[in-house]
């Protein structure tokens, strides 16, 4: 068995996220407690054509993030349903087709019914494992990767999100307002858990196999009572599917290698105690895919510290996102969300979890008032600063 790859611990920061050229803001090398960044691009831009592929824009990052200095990188290729190649999504015959229309108000794609794929299709999955195989040949070699996403339910980023929605989405520019129920549609289209469990496994092997010696991340949430009870039982609910997984991974070779992360830390998270005896979380919460990342990282667990986190939005922006990191306007921080405020006591939560990484938005990297902050964080994990 291969030695991994140690995680760099610390915070972590993505740039992607902001039009700069190509180039890491210097704001963002200027923060020494960031001790990497990830490097993402999507599917839709890098796999051109069935047997081609571009990766021109991902060698530019990873380039752009190593002449900045930085000396770790993690390797994010979205390969989520809304960035399918449209000459995939175009070769896929009816069945393996459904149209879900876009909930999120925040979304471009607001309203718009999305052509997608389901997981399963044999095509668009033999796709996906391809796209990881493809990635690892070009990048594995790389000492500056340190760690690769992995990702199989995920509908419109690298974290798990799978459309969900039952009720009305609109007004929408149409004027109209729709009702779905998006569970149904799946269902109707073949959707079943064993299904997804083996799409997931088989992305998570493909992935180890390509990646042989980095860490592997991979986001966990949950999924609506439809997706669930009818193929596991009353007893089974939200986060069934994310301790499959979790559970599967722990028998496989890549075991000391892999690291389920939670996407969704704001500061109204709750500290990792108040997930033990007697108050742990049952399946069917919300809260249980945090259960599953602390009962990783756990410091008396099997793995510790294997497990990692990222913050839901940024606290920066929290007077244009109705105080999102703060969890909304009656938050810790309350209705100013004072961005010092929301991320420090964002950071404390997370700090209670034992995680190898926390991961922040750009835009609070880039903010020069909280770098000791970020710097005090890194440091209280076990991590080093950058050198100057």
């Amino acid at each position: 068995m291969p030695t991994p790859i140690p995680y760099t611990k610390g915070v972590w920061s993505g740039f992607d996220a902001l039009d700069q050229g190509g180039n890491v803001p210097q704001a963002l090398v200027d923060n020494k407690g960031l001790v990497g960044l990830s490097a993402q691009e999507d599917w839709n831009v890098i796999q051109t054509g069935p047997d081609t592929f571009n990766w021109t824009s991902l060698d530019h990052k990873i380039f752009a993030i190593k002449v900045a200095g930085f000396k770790y990188i993690y390797l994010t290729i979205t390969a989520s349903s809304d960035k399918t190649p449209q000459w995939l999504l175009d070769s896929l015959p009816p069945e393996e087709i459904i149209y879900l229309r876009d909930p999120a108000q925040s979304h471009k794609t607001y309203c718009e019914e999305i052509k997608t794929a389901v997981y399963w299709s044999p095509a668009f999955h033999a796709a996906r494992l391809n796209l990881i195989r493809k990635a690892g040949e070009r990048y594995a070699n790389d000492p500056a990767i340190v760690a690769v996403i992995a990702q199989f339910a995920n509908h419109h980023s690298n974290d798990w999100n799978v459309q969900d929605t039952i009720g009305t989405i609109g007004p929408c520019s149409d004027g109209n307002t729709y009702t779905v129920n998006q569970p149904l549609q799946w269902t109707n289209a073949g959707w079943t858990i064993q299904k997804m469990f083996d799409v997931g496994t088989q992305i998570l092997d493909t992935t180890a196999q390509s990646f042989p010696n980095q860490p592997i991340k991979l986001p966990i949430g949950g999924l609506a009572d439809d997706l669930v009870k009818p193929f596991l039982g009353p007893t089974s609910g939200y986060g069934s599917l994310a301790k499959m997984m979790v559970d599967y991974v722990a028998t496989t070779p890549y075991a000391n290698r892999f690291y389920p992360q939670r996407n969704t830390v704001d500061a109204n998270w709750g500290v990792a105690s108040t997930l033990n005896p007697p108050n742990e979380p049952g399946i069917g919460s919300i809260r249980y895919p945090k259960l599953l990342v602390w009962n990783h990282t756990r410091p008396d667990g099997p793995t510790p510290g294997q497990g990692g986190l990222q913050m839901v939005a940024s606290a920066t922006d929290g007077p244009t996102s109705g105080c999102r990191q703060d969890g909304g306007p009656t938050g810790p921080c309350g209705p100013t969300c004072d961005p010092l405020c929301v991320l420090q006591t964002s950071l404390d939560v997370s700090l209670t979890f034992n995680t190898s990484f926390i991961e922040i938005w750009p835009h609070d990297g880039m903010n020069p008032n909280l770098y000791s902050l970020i710097e005090n964080t890194t440091l209280t994990m076990g991590g080093q600063l950058r050198a100057p």
